[in-house]
């Protein structure tokens, strides 16, 4: 195998074990637009990397109505889109301190 050949392999074998990371995955979901969007609002925007469970719940709530007021095809609760994304690596959960809710 040619030298290049070889840096071929060794790249595309690099960007298959990239292309399995959370943020590659959604980057390609089917609605990554909308996904960025409430995230980056809730995160980015904000300031704010960790907020409790509740308060979470109640401001994708929020986003997922203006949404589908905009004519987004969103069936799901706040809940249920924060439970894929925790299964797909987009967010992470922690413990509450002492008497908190989980952030």
């Amino acid at each position: 195998m040619s030298q290049t050949a070889a840096q071929i392999v060794t790249s595309a074998t690099r960007l298959r074990r990239l292309s399995e990371e959370a943020a590659w995955q959604l980057i390609r979901a089917q609605n990554a637009h909308v996904i960025l969007a409430i995230l980056r609002s809730n995160f980015v925007e904000s300031g704010e990397t960790r907020v409790p469970a509740p308060m979470l719940f109640e401001r994708i709530d929020d986003d997922v109505v203006a949404l589908r007021g905009a004519g987004y095809d969103l069936p799901q609760t706040a809940q249920q889109y924060c439970a894929a994304w925790l299964n797909r690596g987009y967010l992470e959960r922690r413990p509450g301190e002492i008497g908190g809710d989980e952030t």
